[in-house]
């Protein structure tokens, strides 16, 4: 159950982490839009997902896998 929590912990910080990047405005010859933001947090669900997602089912945020397991929709018995 640990490694699940875990591992969608990591996905949430690569959510944030690898989004918030988009939005770095350092350079004098680049400026963030609303495409490059979007882009790279598209970019980053689905390094999430795909790094993540065998272990936590896709999930990036704990209080779903949480929520589901009191709702017995889900068994962490069968999980990692």
């Amino acid at each position: 159950m640990a490694t699940l929590f875990l591992s969608e912990l990591v996905a949430s910080m690569i959510l944030l982490f690898v989004g918030c990047l988009g939005e770095v405005d350092n350079s004098p010859y680049f400026k963030p839009s609303v495409v490059t933001v979007a882009f790279s947090f598209g970019m980053a669900i689905m390094i999430g997902i795909n790094s993540m997602g065998v272990v936590s089912g896709g999930h990036m945020t704990p209080i779903i896998t949480l929520t589901v397991y009191l709702y017995k929709m889900i068994d962490l018995t069968v999980r990692f």
